[in-house]
Order: C-alpha cells, then sequence, then structure tokens
C-alpha cells in the first residue's frame, strides 16, 4: 500500500510540473489568446446569423457555403491522399515535390476562400458590404 500511494504521489507532482511547464510556455499563452478572440469572433457572427431577417439570410448564404467549401479544400489539401501515399510509399524525391506542390497550392486556394468569405461576412454584418 505505501509503495503504491508514493508512486501516486510522484506521479501527480510529475502532472503538475509538466503543467507549470505548459501554462509558462509563451507559444502556449499566445495560442489560448487566439482561440480566445477567434471563439469571441465566432460567437458574435453566429448571433449576428441568427437574428437576420430571411431576405438578408438569402444574401448570406452564398458567403457561408463559400467559407464552408474553402475549409473543405483545406482539409482535402492537408490530408491529400496522393501525397501521403507517394511519401509512404517511397516514392522518388520528384514525384514527391510533385505531389507537395500540388497539396499546398489547394490549401492555399482552401485558405483564400475561407478568408474571403469570412471577411465578407464580417463586412456584411458591420453594413460595409452591400450584395
Amino acid at each position: 500500500m505505501d509503495k503504491s500511494n508514493n508512486l501516486n504521489k510522484g506521479a501527480t507532482i510529475l502532472s503538475k510540473f509538466f503543467i507549470a511547464v505548459l501554462l509558462a510556455c509563451p507559444l502556449y499563452v499566445w495560442g489560448k489568446k487566439i482561440k480566445v478572440s477567434k471563439d469571441k469572433e465566432k460567437i458574435e457572427l453566429d448571433e449576428w446569423l441568427s437574428t437576420l431577417k430571411k431576405k438578408d439570410k438569402e444574401k448570406v448564404t452564398p458567403l457561408l457555403a463559400a467559407k464552408k467549401s474553402g475549409q473543405s479544400i483545406l482539409i482535402l489539401g492537408s490530408f491529400c491522399p496522393l501525397f501521403w501515399f507517394s511519401l509512404i510509399a517511397g516514392q522518388s524525391k520528384r514525384i514527391i515535390l510533385f505531389n507537395l506542390a500540388h497539396s499546398v497550392i489547394y490549401i492555399i486556394l482552401g485558405y483564400y476562400m475561407t478568408n474571403k468569405a469570412k471577411k465578407n461576412l464580417v463586412l456584411m454584418k458591420d453594413g460595409l458590404l452591400n450584395k
């Protein structure tokens, strides 16, 4: 019994140490601040979307569809089976670089589509974009 209690104490001390190190990391703190601001922005947009009238919702629907399409393209580029298969299968360097370039193009396109739609939604919410 004494031995197991000592092991549990040691595990608790180690976990507290690692949590303290994580909380002291500047990258963790920076990432947490970004996440909080993004969550706040998302909540504001969701509240605004829920208060729209039917006529205004028809204007916003294409932007929401473009945002969702952009997110799907971004995910497709990130998990592109052509790139990962060529990497895991040990294809030549030229083929891997070609597939990597192909994936990066999709990632950039998806990122652009998502952010453009999000920017237009924010402008529409602020009344600066009349579609």
